[in-house]
C-alpha cells in the first residue's frame, strides 16, 4: 500500500535529532531497491525543493518551526511518490499565511489529495 498511498497526519513525532534530508528519505522506504542510490537522492532533493526546504536539508527536525515541520512531512510524502495523498488537518497549528501557502503547494502536486479540513474557508478555493 505504501507504494500507492501516503499519509500526513496531524502530529508526526520523529526523533528531533534527525536531519531534514534523512527524515524526507524515509518516504523512499517503500521503494527500497527499486532504483539506484543517486536516483533515490534526486527524488528526495526534488521533494525538498518543491516544499521550499532545500536550504534546510542539514538542519535537525527539532530545530524547525511548526510550518517548516509540516512542509517536511509533505516532502516525505512527496518523496514517497504516491498516487493518493491523505492529509489530516494539514493546516493545524499554522498561521493564516502558512495555511494558504501549504494548501497552494498541495494543489500543485498533480496527485489525488484527500484532506480533512475543519476550516471551510480554506476549502472554497479548491472546490
Amino acid at each position: 500500500r505504501a507504494l500507492h498511498i501516503a499519509v500526513v497526519g496531524q502530529s508526526d513525532q520523529p526523533d528531533p535529532r534527525l536531519a531534514v534530508i534523512d527524515y524526507v528519505e524515509l518516504g523512499r522506504v517503500p521503494h527500497a531497491g527499486l532504483r539506484g542510490r543517486s536516483e533515490e537522492r534526486d527524488i528526495v532533493v526534488d521533494a525538498l525543493r518543491r516544499t521550499g526546504l532545500l536550504s534546510l536539508l542539514g538542519r535537525s527536525i527539532g530545530s524547525l518551526s511548526g510550518g517548516e515541520r509540516q512542509r517536511a512531512q509533505l516532502a516525505r510524502a512527496i518523496a514517497q511518490e504516491p498516487k493518493i495523498l491523505f492529509l489530516d488537518e494539514p493546516t493545524n497549528h499554522l498561521d493564516p499565511r502558512a495555511r494558504a501557502q501549504l494548501l497552494e503547494l498541495v494543489a500543485g502536486f498533480g496527485m489525488t489529495v484527500i484532506a480533512v479540513l475543519h476550516d471551510l474557508t480554506l476549502v472554497a478555493p479548491f472546490a
